[in-house]
Order: structure tokens, then C-alpha cells, then sequence
């Protein structure tokens, strides 16, 4: 019985205890409201790109320059979040909010400036929205814009490859060629000015040739892309007659005649001192006709037009199959017709025919010094060429 005794008070003490948790249970219970109130994680709608089609996609630029860069134009459509929030009613709040962007654009790979090297090059416009909103971070998916398609051509610097002379026994073809060093896309060739019986070019590579013609000048040769003509060099270029036939091998100096008979100013019909036809038919002659001409062709190339004047006339034939005349004049007084009392000095006078030309015409100075040797004056070889 003592036993028994002593074991209710504890008895008495667990239930109390039990009651008290349950009792503090029930009280902390009611200090929340069973609705749980709170908001969830926002729910992300990501916006998107949108953009127009790039003008300008295929440019072709000289070496060293730079494309015009098409702008890209993009835009950002907003994307939209969304929370929903429970209230301590037990009802709910849904809330949409709209995301913000900022618009990146770029080209892969970047767009060098200037282009240093030739070729083809492509580049691929993108962009994208970058997020600013803190609970929704996410950029939006990157969208490619376009593409820029940079041919990059060249001209470069201009040089003459051989030697600008006309001299057709050591350049029968008589040409040379102009070429662009480091060239790259086909080019068109041109020279200026027209000049008749000139020099003409042809080719479109990175070489041109140039047939030098029969008539020298001066030249402006221009190079240009054909795909750019923005893209272009020149160099001048001079041609010049080889008016000593230098390198023309010619023969020996064969003497036509003595101091001759005069040409009398009443020579009829005309006497041909010399005639040499060459390959192409054309016939070179030294005639009297009242005074002395060199005829080359049907054309005049060389006169002294003196009357009752005397001639001594050396020729060389060229190996390009023309001659060299040289000639010695004594020109008579016109008063008397005899050679011993003539007027002004024997003169020494070389009619050079390179090419089918003779370039050197002599005449009497106005009005004549008898007491000069230097009465007799050559024009210039290439101002008076006669085609």
C-alpha cells in the first residue's frame, strides 16, 4: 500500500503534464491563420528579338579601305512575370509584370578596319536582349540578324616591263607590257590620249600588253577593277622612235650617187636617184621633181627645197628591212646654175627612216646667212614623224 500510494502522484503528474502540451498546443495553433498567407517565386515569360533585314550585304572595297557597316536593326518584345500571392482571407492576388531588356547587337566575327588582306570575307549580324530585371534574369535567346558578304579587290602599283622605244629589229613585236604588282580581281586597262598610229593596250589580268604603234607620245596608262573602279593606279609612259636605229644592224653605207647633175626647178618627168621597196611593198625613193624629195611610201618625208640644188646619198639597209639615207646637199644660186657660185655651204644631212619613217627635214633658214655653216637646222625626229 505504501507502494501504490507513492506511484499515484506520479500518475497524476504525467497527466497533468500531458495536459499542458496539449494545452500549449492548442494555443500556439491559434496564433497562425490556417489560410498560410506568402507569395510565390515569380514566374518568368522571357521576351524575345525582333528585326528588320540588313541592307547593303555585299560590298566589294579596295584593299586598305573599309566597308560601310549595315546598321542592324533590332528590337526587344518585353517579356512578362508573374506572382501569385495568397491573402490572409484565403483568397489569392495574381500579379503580371512586364520584364525589361537592353538590346545587344554585334557581328561574329568582328569587322576589321581597314582590310588588309584580298578575299572574300563573310560576317554574321546577332543580337540579343540582355535582362534588367532582378527576379527574372534570363536573357532572350540570341536570333542572327543577317549576313555581310566584304570582297576586297586591289590595284597595285603600276610598272612598265620592258623598254618604251620602237625599235622593231630588237622588239619585233614591238610591244612592252604595263602590270599591277600584287594585284588581285580582274582589271580593265586604258591609256590616254588617242594619238593616230599610236600606241593602243589590251588585257584585262594583272598585265596589259602595249603595242607600242608608230608614233611615239606621251602616255597615261590607268588600271582599274573591274568589279570597283574606285579601285585604279597609273604611271606614265613615255614612247619615243628609235630615230638613230640603234640596234637595227644595219649594213654597209652604199653610195647612190656623186654630185650629180643639179635638180633643176624645170625637171620633167621626175628622176628617182634611189627606190628600195621593202617587205610591205611600200617603196622608198630619193626623186627630183624641181627640187629633192625623200619619199617614203607615197608620202614626203624629208625635203631640201632648193632648186638646181646637187645631191651625194649614201643608204644602209636595216635589218627591219628599212633604210638610212644619208645625204650631202650643194645648193646652187638660183642666178646662174652653176655650182660654183652657190649659195650658203655644203650641209651633211641624215635622213633616219626606223620604222618606215624619216624623221629629219631640212630647210634654209629666213633669211639665209651665206657666211654661216649652221644655216641648215634638222626638226626635231619624233615632232615630225609622217605616218
Amino acid at each position: 500500500m505504501k507502494f501504490l500510494t507513492h506511484i499515484a502522484p506520479l500518475r497524476n503528474l504525467t497527466v497533468a503534464l500531458i495536459v499542458f502540451r496539449v494545452v500549449g498546443i492548442s494555443a500556439f495553433a491559434d496564433q497562425n491563420n490556417p489560410c498560410n498567407p506568402g507569395c510565390a517565386k515569380w514566374s518568368c515569360n522571357t521576351g524575345s528579338v525582333t528585326n528588320a533585314p540588313l541592307s547593303g550585304t555585299n560590298q566589294i572595297i579596295c584593299l586598305g579601305g573599309s566597308p560601310s557597316v549595315p546598321t542592324i536593326n533590332a528590337g526587344v518584345v518585353p517579356g512578362s512575370k508573374t506572382q501569385v500571392c495568397t491573402n490572409s482571407d484565403c483568397t489569392t492576388t495574381t500579379s503580371t509584370n512586364a520584364i525589361g531588356y537592353g538590346l545587344s547587337t554585334w557581328w561574329e566575327p568582328a569587322i576589321p578596319s581597314p582590310f588588309t588582306n584580298c578575299g572574300t570575307f563573310t560576317f554574321t549580324a546577332k543580337a540579343k536582349g540582355i535582362s534588367q530585371d532582378s527576379d527574372c534574369t534570363n536573357d532572350t535567346p540570341t536570333v542572327t540578324v543577317g549576313k555581310l558578304t566584304v570582297k576586297v579587290v586591289n590595284v597595285g602599283v603600276l610598272t612598265i616591263v620592258g623598254s618604251p622605244l620602237i625599235n622593231l629589229c630588237s622588239n619585233s613585236a614591238n610591244t612592252i607590257q604595263v602590270c599591277a604588282s600584287n594585284s588581285c580581281g580582274n582589271l580593265t586597262w586604258s591609256m590616254t590620249p588617242t594619238i593616230t598610229n599610236g600606241a593602243t593596250i589590251s588585257g584585262s589580268g594583272s598585265c596589259a600588253t602595249v603595242n607600242m604603234g608608230q608614233v611615239g607620245g606621251n602616255y597615261t596608262v590607268t588600271a582599274k577593277s573591274s568589279e570597283n573602279t574606285n579601285c585604279a593606279n597609273s604611271i606614265g609612259l613615255g614612247i619615243s622612235r628609235d630615230c638613230d636605229c640603234t640596234h637595227h644592224n644595219p649594213g654597209p653605207w652604199v653610195e647612190i650617187t656623186g654630185f650629180i647633175t643639179p635638180c633643176y626647178a624645170t625637171q620633167a618627168p621626175p628622176i628617182v636617184y634611189f627606190a628600195h621597196t621593202n617587205k610591205c611593198g611600200q617603196i622608198t625613193s630619193l626623186n627630183c621633181d624641181g627640187s629633192i624629195h625623200l619619199i617614203n611610201d607615197g608620202v614626203t618625208v624629208g625635203h631640201c627645197p632648193y632648186p638646181d640644188t646637187r645631191v651625194k646619198a649614201w643608204y644602209q639597209e636595216c635589218a627591219n628591212d628599212e633604210v638610212l639615207m644619208g645625204t650631202h646637199f650643194r645648193v646652187v644660186g638660183t642666178t646662174n646654175n652653176t655650182d660654183t657660185n652657190y649659195v650658203g655651204r655644203g650641209k651633211d644631212q641624215i635622213w633616219q627612216c626606223g620604222w618606215q619613217y624619216t624623221t629629219n627635214w631640212c630647210y634654209w633658214q629666213n633669211p639665209p646667212d651665206v657666211n654661216s655653216t649652221n644655216n641648215w637646222t634638222p626638226r626635231n625626229c619624233d615632232t615630225w614623224e609622217v605616218p
